[in-house]
């Protein structure tokens, strides 16, 4: 029965007596009231009649997002650069006049390395932040809920509100877990609950803004954008999946009312900047901090080995842990290191490779890729059989050069195993306070420790069709 109403009306039951009943009394109304002309279309409709369209509603929103993240590199990104020489500039101050040193290697590799990498991405986070802040107060995230209403209930068996807290995701889980109060269903609170983490949330941007700079800087919206789509993709997919399997039922309806579109004020939305990217830094001045304090420290034990050497304690985790991740591209003990302590915040994964390398240091980047320079030793000596003077040259110049993020990324990965990695971090377990709030929303751990295990499943296969599939292709 229920087969034969979806072929004739090419709708489910549910979508098909809502929209029956909305034309009835859409009918009725105009049939019995008469409105004032100057009442019949306002500005609002004629927008409305665009961006809320049928067909032409989700293609808008999409413009609407890869606009979001072009204009956010486009100014971020020299503001960062600014950010960076300024940071780079202070470690090699402290270095010069401390000289070398434990606590020199505290300050330099363990504060400024760690929250200093991540630092460098404020200008992005905030330009974010303030174009949200836009979006949200001219009216048009609600729209972006009506016209994902439809699609979603049609696809997946939620309605649009469901996909409110996803838009809040975007800036952090956390709210975005709390605001499933809002829904009435128990399940679809408890579904909306575990996809809102595939939200591609702030704390996510300054590891996409480190690799993009380093493999994709000619196309950085376009690689942002398609992480942000993805992340919504696989939120359906999964969701579709569970709402068939562990939360079968019917969804409440969905009525909402639209607010009359508003032009912005200037000091509304630096307001909403400031009170979302003042979290970040604060993130940044205690838990960043706190954190790197501790990878510092890790990277320096046992006592003697060579401060971020494969033989610290950092290094043994990873080298023990990096095999799970070679089928994804990533196999390298750091890379696998900064995704173990990410799993506490997102950001740690930047300042990780901030503390194991340092800014404005050679010696952190150079000792990583053993096998590569071993291959770059061979190349040197085969050439100097031919060509001795030239390559004593260059060995003497190479040291002297500081590698810097760019060139440690470029060392670590392929543009498609950093593609991969970042689809990794997109997907994989949320933060721990994201799983905090799960918890607090749901009053058991049951739900946290099901959301962990299963993003990490859903992140390891992903990112593994992403690198085994482009490596079968040629990329």
């Amino acid at each position: 029965m229920q087969r034969h109403f979806n072929d004739v009306f090419d709708d489910d039951a549910d979508a098909a007596i809502t929209d029956a009943r909305y034309g009835f009394i859409a009918g009725l109304v105009s049939e019995s009231v008469k409105k004032p002309k100057i009442d019949k279309i306002t500005r609002s409709d004629l927008i409305d009649r665009i961006v809320t369209h049928k067909y032409l509603g989700i293609p808008i929103f999409l413009l609407i997002m890869w606009l979001t993240f072009q204009i956010t590199f486009t100014l971020g990104d020299p503001l960062g650069g600014y950010v960076e020489e300024a940071f780079a500039w202070l470690g090699e101050t402290i270095s010069a006049s401390m000289g070398e040193g434990f606590l020199t290697s505290f300050i330099v590799d363990g504060i400024i390395g760690g929250v200093g990498g991540v630092l460098v991405f404020v200008p992005l986070i905030f330009i974010l932040f303030l174009i949200l802040s836009i979006l949200e107060d001219s009216g048009y995230l609600a729209r972006a809920a009506f016209v994902m209403d439809r699609f979603m209930h049609k696809l997946v068996g939620l309605h649009g509100k469901s996909f409110i807290p996803m838009i809040l995701g975007f800036g952090c889980a956390v709210p975005g877990i709390m605001a499933t109060r809002t829904l009435e269903n128990e399940k679809d609170r408890l579904l909306t609950m575990l996809i809102v983490p595939f939200m591609s949330c702030s704390a996510r941007l300054p590891v996409y803004a480190l690799i993009v700079a380093a493999f994709f800087s000619a196309y950085q919206g376009w690689v942002i954008f398609s992480l942000y789509l993805l992340g919504i993709v696989v939120a359906i997919i999964v969701a579709a999946i569970f709402k068939k399997t562990i939360f079968k039922g019917m969804s409440a309806p969905f009525v909402m009312e639209l607010p009359p579109y508003r032009i912005p004020t200037a000091k509304g939305a630096l307001i909403h900047m400031w009170e979302r990217g003042v979290l970040f830094l604060k993130k940044a001045g205690t838990i960043i901090l706190a954190l790197s304090v501790v990878i510092w420290a890790l990277s320096s034990l046992p006592v003697g080995v060579e401060y971020g050497s494969q033989e610290s304690v950092t290094g043994q985790i990873g080298t023990a842990l990096s095999p799970i991740f070679e089928p994804l591209g990533f196999g390298e003990w750091q890379a696998t290191v900064a995704i173990i302590y990410g799993f506490l915040a997102k950001e740690v994964v930047v300042s990780t490779f901030g503390t194991l390398y340092g800014i404005g240091e050679d010696g952190g980047g150079e000792e990583a890729p053993t096998e590569e320079t071993s291959v770059d030793e061979t190349a040197q000596a085969e050439q100097a059989s031919n060509e001795e003077a030239p390559a004593e040259e260059e060995e003497e110049t190479a040291p002297e050069e500081d590698p810097g993020f760019i060139a440690v990324m470029q060392e670590l990965f392929t543009p498609l195993s950093a593609y991969a990695y970042m689809v990794f971090v997109l997907l994989y377990i949320p933060c721990l306070a994201t799983l905090a709030a799960i918890r607090r929303e749901t009053n058991s751990w049951k739900w946290p420790t099901f959301a962990a295990v299963y993003t990490f499943v859903v992140a390891y296969v992903v990112s593994f069709v992403v690198y085994q599939g482009g490596s079968i292709m040629g990329f």
